[in-house]
């Protein structure tokens, strides 16, 4: 029974000793097994360090904290210190001082983060110049998704930098390049723009003296091209004539740019070098006349003198003179300068013909603007033109006047011959008719008297006697402007002649309903002249006045003091309503027989023309067809 049981039990024994066997068996196997994984897996290690050592980029990695645990080789060369040296915080010395801080606060802000942190740095080297790198980082994760850790890689860009920081050098010396050109191409462009300015304005300025022949109105455009436009070459210009008789110059005319035309010496664009020539109106020539600056200048007198004025010297000596600063300058006349506010000043003298006729003076006292030498030139080119259009403008007046002169000699010569022709017909035939017509006009007046009223023989009889009348009024005026008539000078009231006159057509005047409107001076106008001949020139106009108007009208009689040919003269204007003279008959007027009504010798007119003539006057006539006509007859108040 003992032994049965024992048998039992070291066959339980046997048993579990071949299970121990075999589970011995199969550790040593397991065991070799985890000895293989785990060489294989140090020889995968180990080839993983010498690709990550061999690569040519820096490589390490980090604990969660941001403590370095490994650096590969390329990274030690980089930042030049020991892979063991690197780990836990002593990498920072690789860092170069200067950028220390920034890669500490960059690090701090980025750790914790699950992106991609990137920052460029510079390094310590044993060389001069540090080496700059870009640095990369990237949290590694767990299967919980927490950042155990981080892996970064560095590059060397010291290379790109140098190349970059080069290409910035060559971009800033290429802007620099580009803006010294920009602003050598806005000079040349400046100067062409001021260039295409001024033949442009010596264009216009060369047509506007073809375009006219007035004097006046080529000083005023002279001044207004000077001072006008948006940037003008002057701020102000003053024109001065010389009078070598007075030995003075007068100021005539003085121009700003805020009395210049807007439109004149503009110019927007190449274009406007063919816009043609400027105009001023009367009205904006008015305007500047009249300004007070203008006035100013007309009010001024210089002296010619080379020792008191500048202006003078230019005119004497023939030359442009500028004076940068009137305080420096002796020769100056100080009450101009004082006057117009002149700091500094320049002066041409404006020529025609090698002759001086006067200067011009321009200044900037509005704007303060120093003058240049390209205004000077400019000066000097427009005023040479501006001497050429007045020579022309003087040239043609006296070709005008010498030809105004030879139609009038030629008109006058062909009225005496035809006036002597006539007069001496008229004077005959006058003379043969007067006795018989006293005689027809005595016995009609006796059998007037004779015939009982009522009788239709006593009309006759008064028919004849009014028309031998008229007859003998017509022989009388045929003698009188035949024969020469004879001035008795004497000191004469013009008001006193017309009133007498107008005293014996008031009759006339009320019948056929005229209305008389007078306007006379306060002071009385007194000349020398034959008061009955000049009466009789203002009764023909009062006749052919109430002629006009025998149904009505208005008749204004203006008497006025004003000048003829530089002297002081009378004017008398008598101006009617009555519809005015047909085109076709007013160049007529002053010719003897010539006349537009039924009866009328057509003398009445030029006799009155004549006798005004002989005291040294004239009439003017103001025809306004359709409304009526305005004989204007002015008399010198001195022989």
């Amino acid at each position: 029974m003992g032994r049965q049981t024992t048998m039992t039990e070291l066959t339980k024994l046997k048993e579990q000793l071949d299970g121990l066997l075999k589970s011995n068996e199969k550790l040593r196997q397991e065991n070799e097994g985890w000895k293989r994984s785990v060489t294989a897996l140090l020889q995968s290690e180990q080839r993983l360090l010498t690709l990550v050592n061999k690569v040519p980029i820096g490589i390490f990695a980090t604990a969660a904290n941001g403590d370095f645990l490994f650096v590969n080789e390329r990274w030690s060369q980089i930042a030049g210190i020991p892979p063991e040296q690197a780990v836990g915080s002593g990498w920072v010395k690789a860092v170069h001082p200067e950028d220390l801080d920034k890669v500490v606060n960059a690090w701090s802000a980025a750790a914790g983060r699950k992106t991609v942190f990137s920052i460029e740095c510079r390094f310590r080297t044993s060389a001069k110049k540090p080496l700059w790198v870009i640095c990369r980082l990237q949290a590694n994760l767990d299967d919980n998704d927490e950042i155990e850790g981080y892996l970064g890689t560095i590059i060397d860009i010291t290379e790109r930098k140098r190349y970059e920081e080069e290409i910035r050098k060559l971009n800033a010396e290429l802007e620099e390049r580009v803006r010294q050109r920009t602003r050598q191409l806005s000079v040349v462009s400046e100067d062409n723009a001021k260039k295409l300015k001024e033949i442009s304005l010596l264009y216009r300025l060369s047509n506007t003296m073809l375009s006219t022949i007035k004097l006046n109105k080529l000083m005023h455009l002279i001044l207004t091209a000077l001072t006008s436009g948006e940037n003008p070459f002057f701020d102000r210009a003053m024109l001065y004539l010389l009078n070598e008789r007075a030995q003075v110059m007068q100021g005539m005319l003085g121009v700003t740019r805020e009395t210049s035309q807007e439109g004149v010496g503009s110019f927007s664009a190449v274009g406007d070098i063919l816009a043609g020539r400027w105009d001023l109106a009367e009205e904006e020539m008015t305007v500047q006349l009249d300004s007070e600056f203008s006035l100013k200048v007309r009010g001024s007198r210089l002296n010619l003198s080379r020792r008191d004025n500048i202006a003078s010297r230019s005119a004497l000596e023939k030359k442009l003179i500028y004076v940068p600063d009137v305080s420096k300058e002796r020769g100056v006349d100080r009450h101009i300068i004082t006057e117009f506010g002149i700091k500094s000043f320049a002066v041409s003298p404006l020529m025609a013909k090698d002759r001086v006729v006067g200067v011009v003076v321009v200044d900037n006292g509005l704007s303060g603007r120093e003058i240049s030498e390209d205004d000077l030139r400019l000066l000097q080119l427009f005023i040479n033109q501006a001497g050429m259009a007045i020579e022309n403008s003087m040239l043609y007046n006296r070709l005008e006047d010498a030809n105004r002169s030879l139609r009038e000699a030629q008109e006058q010569l062909i009225q005496g011959e035809r006036l002597a022709t006539i007069g001496e017909m008229a004077a005959g035939i006058a003379h043969e008719l007067k006795n018989p017509l006293v005689a027809i006009g005595g016995f009609a007046r006796r059998l007037e008297k004779k015939i009982l009223p009522g009788c239709q023989e006593r009309e006759y009889a008064a028919t004849i006697v009014q028309e031998v009348k008229r007859l003998e009024k017509m022989l009388s005026e045929i003698l009188d402007f035949s024969k020469k008539s004879v001035i008795c000078f004497e000191h004469c009231n013009i008001i006193d002649i017309v009133e007498d006159a107008l005293t014996i057509v008031a009759p006339l005047m009320e019948e056929c309903r005229i209305k008389v409107t007078r306007r006379y001076p306060r002071n009385i106008l007194t000349f020398l002249g034959d008061d009955l001949q000049l009466k009789q020139v203002f009764l023909n106009l009062f006749y052919n006045s109430q002629e006009a108007m025998k149904s009505g009208g208005q008749l204004d009689i203006t008497i006025s003091a004003t000048r003829l040919n530089g002297k002081r003269a009378v004017s008398v204007k008598v101006a009617d309503s009555g519809g005015g003279i047909q085109q076709e008959g007013s160049h007529n007027i002053f010719n003897p027989f010539y006349t537009t009504k039924k009866t009328g010798t057509g003398l009445g007119l030029p006799i009155a023309n004549r006798i005004v003539a002989n005291h040294g006057g004239k009439i003017i006539v103001n025809n306004q067809l359709g409304v009526g006509v305005e004989f204007n007859v002015i008399i010198p108040m001195e022989i």
